[in-house]
């Protein structure tokens, strides 16, 4: 899948290999990463809300 809108990875192996949570859970890096992304205006892409708003029709749909 293309990435539509959406500034490049910079770290694409970041997206490989899950970074280990620190002592307290967290994983600070990825937390870090995704609120780059949101005050760069990256985070929401096209392609996330297509994919969620399938989610949310699939499941709205065996609902009924």
């Amino acid at each position: 899948m293309t990435r539509l809108g959406a500034a490049p990875i910079a770290d694409p192996e970041a997206t490989r290999r899950p970074e280990p949570k620190g002592p307290d859970g967290i994983r600070h890096e990825l937390v870090a990463r995704v609120r780059q992304q949101i005050a760069d205006g990256t985070y929401d892409t096209e392609e996330k809300w297509l994919l969620a708003e399938e989610a949310l029709l699939r499941r709205v749909a065996g609902c009924v």
